[in-house]
């Protein structure tokens, strides 16, 4: 599939709250769609906030010759920079808060084998992903310098879009802009009032929209729908401890105060982990979340989404459920 999804990316921007016009201004970055809603007063800062993206996907690229990840790939051990530092540690928080679900060595799967967004894109045998040595405990870092063990390919895809939108957000607020949305792909930042509308899985139009008031929001979605090699079978999402690709979500969106870089990675841990594992995880993180699962039906937590089940022609699961009794109704055969 084409990597550059423009406006059909996972989240749309629909609108602003905000009394003051802002002018968008948009992008290729990171293989995909990136843009800016700035006030009249700060369009001018824009250029430099595209520059902090491109400086994640610099340290963060797996592509790119010069990329930090390519480096370290093929290298095996680096002077990693700041920005590669600082991912690899949020690789190894995301490790230990989602049990393993979120790994950062997934590329012996999607880099060695699948090769997600190159044209040498396969589906390996089974043989072939259990033999793939997948585990963070294989990355050593010892103050700048990052080792690979034998075996370890590293893919920050999972958190990549959303250190470059932390760093975006980081150059707009230094260059006084107090009110805007920053996005790459499904990874969003809200500075102040907004609103970002929920793409249906399925097709045409929203399914959902999250509000932000006052103050910053982070809003991630992870989906299996869009990238895939032949069918969403095989889609990019892997399960690290299965090896292979995820089938129990189709979309989930998480809104939260919390850096984009860390709400990528739980974004992307929730939809290949159980689903009452991936429940647990949002609850515990304290994160408004949006489930969608193949028949249509949804489960939401917290009160920052809006949901449309009809647009689905599903249902919305009562909150009052338990997370075993929502979890059976989202994993049943053919979620």
């Amino acid at each position: 599939m084409n990597p550059i999804h423009r406006v059909y990316i996972l989240l749309l921007l629909l609108s602003s709250l905000y009394a003051e016009e802002r002018i968008v201004r948009e992008q290729a970055v990171m293989g995909t769609y990136a843009f800016v809603a700035l006030p009249a007063s700060h369009i001018s800062s824009a250029g430099a906030i595209f520059d902090a993206m491109r400086r994640a996907e610099k340290s963060l690229s797996s592509f790119r010759s010069d990329g930090g990840v390519a480096r370290l790939n093929e290298k095996r051990s680096i002077k990693a920079d700041t920005i590669l530092l600082k991912s690899l540690s949020y690789c190894r928080k995301l490790y230990e808060i989602t049990d393993g679900y979120f790994d950062c060595t997934i590329g012996s799967l999607t880099k060695k084998l699948y090769r997600f967004g190159t044209d040498e894109e396969a589906i390996p045998s089974k043989s072939e992903r259990e033999a793939a040595a997948v585990s963070m405990k294989g990355v050593k870092i010892t103050g700048e310098i990052v080792e690979l063990d034998e075996g370890r390919v590293l893919d920050l895809g999972g958190l990549g879009k959303g250190v470059g939108v932390d760093l975006a957000a980081a150059e707009a607020l230094k260059s006084g802009v107090e009110s805007g949305i920053i996005g790459i792909g499904g990874d969003i930042r809200c500075l102040g009032p907004c609103r970002v509308d929920i793409q249906n899985p399925f097709g045409d139009g929203t399914v959902g929209t999250v509000r932000n008031g006052e103050g910053q929001l982070a809003v991630s979605t992870s989906g299996t729908y869009r990238r895939y090699i032949g069918s969403s079978r095989y889609n990019h999402l892997l399960d690290p401890y299965k090896k292979e690709s995820a089938g129990r979500l189709l979309s989930v969106t998480l809104a939260a105060k919390l850096p984009n870089a860390l709400l990528d990675g739980l974004a992307t841990a929730a939809a290949v982990m159980p689903v009452e594992s991936a429940m647990r995880l949002v609850a515990s993180q304290k994160t408004d979340a949006l489930f969608i699962a193949a028949d249509g039906s949804i489960l939401r937590f917290g009160r920052g989404i809006e949901v449309k089940p009809a647009a689905l022609g599903g249902f919305v699961l009562h909150p009052s459920l338990s997370l075993q009794e929502a979890a059976r109704y989202m994993r049943r055969e053919g979620r």
